[in-house]
């Protein structure tokens, strides 16, 4: 969420075969491997095939890389469906490391826009008529996390909206 997914140009073209190696090497280990299981299965038996699809990889560490780089201030996309509609998605991206600032972050989420009783609901929509729906949603990776208020505009009024989001928020 802070780099490209697929790398630069300028990174991928600098890319020999010993660094892809090294990377190989370096992430294919138990540490950064996750199995999931959803349905009805036997648990044991579940073990006990993960264990000799993948017991032989080395333990290894979980490697992450290098922190994402800081940003200053949110950052906004507006996306307009062909039919004219509307929509604002902004990101304010936040440390994570801390349990009680990621669960501060998730009780302003659900204070911006929980239900149709948030802040932003009844601001954007109801007082200032510049949205139709909101929403707020939290992700956090290891490094990072992201708070986005994702918002359904009333056609032509982007900018005052994204004003009005951003001084609530």
């Amino acid at each position: 969420y802070g780099r490209p997914v697929l790398g630069t140009e300028a990174s991928l073209a600098s890319l020999a075969a010993a660094d892809v190696a090294a990377l190989h090497a370096r992430a294919y280990e138990g540490g950064n491997l996750t199995v999931v299981a959803v349905g009805d299965f036997d648990a044991q038996g579940l073990r006990a095939r993960a264990t000799a699809a993948f017991g032989a990889l080395p333990k290894g560490r979980v490697s992450c890389g290098a922190p994402a780089p800081a940003l200053e201030g949110p950052r906004a996309t507006l996306a307009v469906s062909d039919a004219g509609d509307e929509r604002l998605a902004l990101g304010f991206r936040f440390a994570a490391d801390d349990p009680e600032r990621l669960a501060a972050v998730d009780v302003l989420a659900a204070t911006l826009a929980h239900g149709g009783a948030g802040r932003l609901p009844r601001e954007l929509g109801q007082n200032r008529q510049l949205a139709r729906a909101v929403r707020a949603t939290v992700f956090h990776g290891r490094d990072a996390g992201l708070l986005v208020v994702d918002v359904s505009l009333v056609a032509g009024r982007a900018e005052e909206a994204v004003r009005a989001t951003v001084a609530e928020v």
